[in-house]
């Protein structure tokens, strides 16, 4: 009897847990929805694998009201109960959310996140790479720099936007072999090696390339007026008791709007895209001044056209005879150039016309100076090769190397051009894009044409009458993290006179950069 009875109390047990299994739905496959999926969403990409952490901030009403249930949605609702929902009202976009990953293989926090994006303005992430080898350790920032309003803040009850940036910078320069006869600059001025070379030691540490940079924006008409002032320290020197202080000195100071710029930047002779990266500012043979000017810039979407009246500054060396001659600026620096660019390449051309005067005996004597060159970049994968090519008489200047006064030479009767060759030609390879490691190889040379009259003036100190100019760069740079990075660079520069006299220089580079 006791067996029947356990017998019997089996079967009904059995009986209902059958019962009940029929009774409740069977679990849904987290890949196999229950109604047709929406073909259109089906074909999205297949976004990455979700956090499993549901974020707590709040999202947007409105947008969230913009987002469509997937199909099979009310399917899946009918078994959840209205009270759960009802007592879960702050975190229910999220739940449902967690509800519709279940039951289709397109992430619905992917999808709101896309569309989030779609409404909040500038919200897309900055390229990291991109922005770190490309524009920092270049030290030059992209152009235009406002290439979004990320970063800036309201000033309240106004309508100006602003924006606080800039650089700290730490460098270590060692010369070896070879001395420059500015020695408290990390600039590398080729033409101030001295000669012959001598077996001279130096070392500096100091952070005089640290910036600060001052941005606005104020929407006119629909569109931003943008100004910016950037500052650094490469001053006037200090010394050890004044802490090594160094006078704070204007870099920027200019304001754009609708394609016109006015104020100092850089010249439209200079194309930054094409600079290498480097610890040291101003590679030779790169054009790199920056002057006040009045410029216009038409774009063809990345494609532009400018025209710019720009600061002109004589440089002129004048014979033993023509003493008390001095320069004068009558005539402005006008440049012309086109662009064609991609984010893969750039190649822009430019061309410049001035007039350089002297005032001897009350009198003024003028020579037309011009000037062409033709730079750009090339990126191949994660490389990048970068050129510059220029030439010209009585330019000297625009080129960063040829200061002193070897623009032009006037001998009491009449301003002669001294004309100039530039090259420059460089590559950086990524070693480990992950880490950030890269290296950049590059050479640079100016070959200058002096006129004759000044070669054989005998009253022009030899220093003065440069023929060539020589270096070469090898550095490894390395970004452990975003804002970071840290630079170990090789420099040989030579420098060589009208009547063959050498003079080199065995350069070591340190840098430590956080950008902000």
């Amino acid at each position: 009897m006791r067996y029947l009875l356990s017998t019997l109390a089996g079967s009904c047990l059995c009986i209902a847990a059958w019962s009940a299994s029929c009774a409740a739905p069977l679990k849904q496959n987290k890949t196999t929805p229950t109604a047709k999926a929406d073909p259109a969403v089906l074909a999205a990409p297949k976004p990455l694998k979700q956090n499993k952490t549901i974020p707590t901030a709040k999202a947007d009403p409105t947008v969230l009201a913009a987002l469509k249930p997937l199909p099979a949605e009310e399917a899946i609702y009918e078994h959840i109960d209205d009270s759960e929902i009802s007592n879960h009202k702050e975190h229910s976009e999220h739940k449902k959310l967690q509800r519709h990953e279940k039951i289709t293989e397109i992430s619905e926090v992917e999808l709101f996140n896309s569309i989030l994006c779609e409404h909040i303005e500038h919200s897309e992430p900055k390229n990291k790479i991109t922005t770190v080898k490309d524009h920092l350790h270049c030290k030059e920032p992209p152009h235009p720099f406002h290439d979004s309003r990320n970063g800036y803040w309201r000033i309240p009850d106004s309508d100006i936007f602003l924006k606080i940036s800039g650089m700290l910078e730490a460098t270590a320069v060692y010369d070896a072999n070879g001395t420059q006869s500015t020695r408290d600059n990390n600039f590398l001025l080729a033409n101030l090696i001295d000669i012959p070379t001598g077996s001279g030691r130096n070392l500096r540490v100091d952070g005089r390339e640290t910036r600060f940079i001052v941005q606005s924006l104020m929407p006119v008409d629909g569109k931003d007026l943008h100004a910016c002032i950037e500052t650094d320290f490469i001053g006037a020197g200090g010394s050890s008791i004044e802490t090594n202080g160094y006078a704070l000195r204007m870099r920027h100071a200019y304001f754009e709007y609708n394609g016109f710029t006015l104020g100092q930047f850089w010249s439209c002779f200079v194309d930054t895209s094409a600079f290498f990266e480097s610890t040291t500012c101003g590679p030779i043979a790169l054009p790199q001044v920056r002057q006040a000017r009045f410029s216009y810039t038409h774009k063809f979407d990345k494609n532009f056209l400018l025209f710019s009246i720009e600061n002109a500054q004589s440089e002129t060396v004048a014979s033993a005879s023509a003493t008390g001659a001095t320069t004068q600026n009558g005539f402005p620096d006008l440049v012309l150039g086109g662009a064609l660019a991609d984010d893969n390449y750039k190649i822009y051309l430019r061309g410049l016309l001035g007039k350089n005067y002297v005032l001897y005996n009350n009198r003024n004597y003028g020579r037309l100076s011009y000037g062409a060159a033709l730079s750009g970049f090339l990126k191949i994968l994660d490389d990048k090769l970068s050129f510059s090519v220029g030439y010209g008489g009585g330019v000297g200047r625009q080129f960063h190397d040829l200061q002193g006064g070897q623009s032009t030479y006037f001998d009491g009767a009449e301003v002669r051009n001294n004309k100039m060759f530039a090259l420059s030609v460089a590559f950086r390879h990524v070693w480990h894009k992950n880490h950030n490691v890269r290296s950049s190889l590059a050479y640079n040379l100016c070959r200058v044409t002096n006129a004759k009259e000044f070669t054989e003036d005998a009253s022009v100190a030899e220093g003065k009458k440069s023929k060539r100019y020589e270096t070469v760069h090898f550095n490894v740079m390395c970004s452990p993290i975003e804002k970071v990075t840290l630079g170990l660079e090789y420099i040989y520069a030579q420098r060589k006179l009208e009547n063959q006299q050498k003079g080199s220089l065995n350069r070591i580079m340190f840098m430590a950069t956080f950008v902000f």
